[in-house]
């Protein structure tokens, strides 16, 4: 759910930076679209706002709820076409900033496809806003702070577990994207050690 976004904003110490405008609200007089998200954020937070039976079609990195594994793929980032997105015939297109190419997203507008671009939150702050931005869009207030809610709930616990401890936790954030594709992420990270582990 959304509390494995904050473990990992918490984990690898991300820096908080500002986030543009958010999108409008969905149109009331139409209460079930055909959904294709791009980005496992915004595809989590759709789902956990309800909506998740409304996403015909998502991206590579959507991979919770498991369900979203068994959708089909629209690829990953460059290799997303517009084609490949229209074929499914969706109603709107929810996106991570940055994440489909400009001519992609040009193609799209052009075909009159209802497109939405939220920022990707780099912060537990921008996490809540992105939040309530999904709520709004989908009218979805009350379900919004309560995700809200969880969340702050869940780090007043990390916080009272931390204050009990000597030493501050430390992890090592790895992704492994397939075979010789790995990326990893830490404070002073020790690279050679981890990849002599890997070996």
């Amino acid at each position: 759910m959304i509390r494995k976004i904050i473990l990992v904003f918490l984990a690898g110490a991300l820096v908080s930076c500002g986030s543009p405008e958010q999108s409008k609200k969905v149109n009331t007089d139409q209460p079930s679209k055909k959904i294709i998200t791009a980005g496992g954020t915004i595809t989590e937070m759709v789902n956990a706002l309800g909506h998740g039976n409304e996403i015909i079609a998502t991206d590579l990195t959507s991979t919770y709820p498991e369900a979203m594994k068994e959708l089909p793929s629209i690829g990953y980032r460059n290799q997303i076409k517009a084609e490949g997105i229209l074929a499914f015939g969706p109603d709107l297109v929810l996106i991570e900033e940055g994440y489909l190419a400009a001519d992609v997203i040009t193609q799209l507008k052009a075909a009159q496809v209802e497109l939405e671009v939220f920022t990707k939150p780099k912060s537990i702050a921008e996490t809540k806003t992105l939040i309530t931005a999904l709520s709004e869009f989908f009218q979805e207030k009350e379900k919004g702070l309560q995700l809200i809610s969880e969340i702050e709930d869940d780090l007043e616990q990390l916080n009272g577990f931390l204050a009990t401890q000597d030493r501050k936790p430390k992890a090592l954030f790895v992704m492994a994207r397939g075979p010789e594709t790995l990326f990893m992420a830490g404070e002073k990270l020790l690279l050679l050690r981890c990849l002599n582990w890997l070996s």
